[in-house]
């Protein structure tokens, strides 16, 4: 488990550390307080939960680094520590999970991170599903059935709130997984574009720029659509080339 504390307070980065130590003492910790610090970090690992404060006095913001870390670990899950509830709307942008207002709540911020950890070692100790590799299928499971859908006919896969969905061009599988641990097991023709899209690029027939924020994927022979985050656009613009 990697995990980066940016904070430009020495105090409360040590808090939050033990904090996090009381339950997940094995996780490598990683204590920044500036910008430059946090991209060192984020060159040299791979993060999995990056707890932010937002004004770290040095230039940028919080904001900022979650732009970064999110282009260096694209699963990486962001928490945002701040003084000023007043930044909740501008960190929308980065999809954070949880936002703690400054003096903290420890209880409440205990439990949150642990739900989070708790869920990056569930997807990291998961097994993948079984596949049919010999056909090229993705094998995922509901309640009561069992479906096996070729890569090729998905289109996209998307998180909505609890659910994830594996669409194809007439219908659309709703599960209750990790969509990270669905990406582990899909072919190189899909490529996660957005926290909760990931697209098959043989399908894709028209990008839509929506603005500077974000774009929109059309699809061949669909009506559907699936949406990219402007940080992954010139990754699938480098594939699709």
């Amino acid at each position: 488990m990697e995990i980066l504390i940016l904070d430009d307070n020495e105090a409360t980065r040590r808090m939050l550390r033990k904090i996090i130590e009381e339950d997940y003492a094995k996780a490598n910790i990683h204590m920044a307080s500036s910008y430059q610090e946090a991209v060192w970090i984020a060159d040299n690992n791979i993060l999995d939960l990056a707890l932010l404060d937002i004004e770290i006095g040095d230039g940028h913001t919080g904001i900022d680094v979650g732009k970064m870390v999110i282009e260096k670990s694209p699963n990486v899950e962001l928490m945002i520590i701040s003084s000023h509830p007043e930044w909740a709307l501008d960190t929308f942008e980065i999809h954070p999970y949880d936002f703690h207002v400054k003096p903290i709540d420890i209880m409440a911020f205990k439990r949150s991170v642990n739900q989070v950890l708790k869920q990056i070692e569930d997807s990291k100790n998961t097994e993948r599903f079984q596949e049919n590799t010999a056909d090229g299928r993705l094998l995922v499971k509901t309640k009561k059935e069992i479906y096996w859908i070729p890569y090729s006919r998905i289109l996209f896969i998307e998180k909505l709130q609890k659910d994830v969905y594996i669409h194809t061009a007439d219908d659309a599988v709703a599960i209750r997984q990790n969509i990270s641990d669905i990406e582990k097991k899909l072919s190189s023709s899909f490529l996660r574009v957005h926290k909760s899209y990931i697209v098959n690029i043989d399908h894709i027939s028209k990008i839509l720029e929506h603005g500077d924020r974000s774009y929109e994927i059309y699809f061949l022979n669909s009506d559907k659509t699936a949406f990219m985050s402007r940080y992954k656009a010139s990754v699938l613009f480098d594939r699709l080339d």
